[in-house]
C-alpha cells in the first residue's frame, strides 16, 4: 500500500519537502504482524516520475471505491527504481557526490502517522528527494488538501543515519 502527504511529514535539517510518499509493508512473523514504512520525499522540479504521471493523469480520473482497480496500471519495478535511487542532481559537481537512496537513508522505530498510530513500525526515510512537477503536487493538494501529521518529538527514539550525507 502507498499513500501521499503534502507537505512531508518528516523534516530534514528543519525543512519540509513538497510531498512525501509512504510505501507501507506488512509481514506475519511468528504470528505477529510487523510493519515497515519506506518514506520518499518529493520536491518540485522539471519532471515527474512515470508512475506519478500514470497515477495522477490516468489512474485517478478512473478511480472508484475499489483501490485494486488502480494496481494493474502501475509498473512497480519503475516505481522501485525511481524511489530507491532518487533524482540525480543536474550539476556535475553535486552528481559526483551523489549517493543513491538504497545506501543513503535514516531509520528508526516509530509509529504509524495515522490513527491508531500503532507503535513498533520500522521506518526507512530516504534522503534524496525525487523530482515532481508543480502540476502533480497541486493536483494532490486539490484532492487531499494539507494532510501531514505535525512533526512529533523523538521521545527517546534513536534515528540512525545510514550511508552518505543528507541533501
Amino acid at each position: 500500500q502507498f499513500h501521499t502527504h503534502t507537505p512531508s511529514e518528516h523534516k530534514v535539517a528543519g525543512r519540509h519537502f513538497d510531498m512525501e510518499m509512504h510505501f507501507v509493508h506488512s509481514a506475519e512473523v511468528d504470528g505477529v504482524t510487523k510493519l515497515a514504512v519506506v518514506a520518499c520525499f518529493y520536491e518540485k522540479g522539471d519532471r515527474s516520475p512515470t508512475f506519478i504521471k500514470q497515477l495522477m493523469r490516468q489512474a485517478l480520473p478512473k478511480a472508484s471505491a475499489d483501490a485494486q482497480a488502480l494496481t494493474p496500471e502501475l509498473d512497480f519495478r519503475s516505481i522501485a527504481q525511481e524511489v530507491l535511487v532518487g533524482t540525480v542532481p543536474s550539476k556535475l559537481e553535486a552528481a559526483n557526490e551523489f549517493v543513491p537512496n538504497f545506501k543513503n537513508y535514516f531509520t528508526y522505530s516509530g509509529s504509524l502517522t495515522t490513527p491508531p498510530c500503532t507503535e513498533g513500525v520500522k521506518w526507512v526515510v530516504l534522503k534524496n528527494p525525487v523530482s515532481i512537477e508543480e502540476e502533480d503536487v497541486a493536483a494532490l493538494k486539490a484532492l487531499e488538501g494539507k494532510n501531514n501529521r505535525p512533526v512529533q518529538p523523538l521521545n527517546g527514539r534513536v534515528v540512525q543515519d545510514v550511508g552518505g550525507f543528507a541533501k
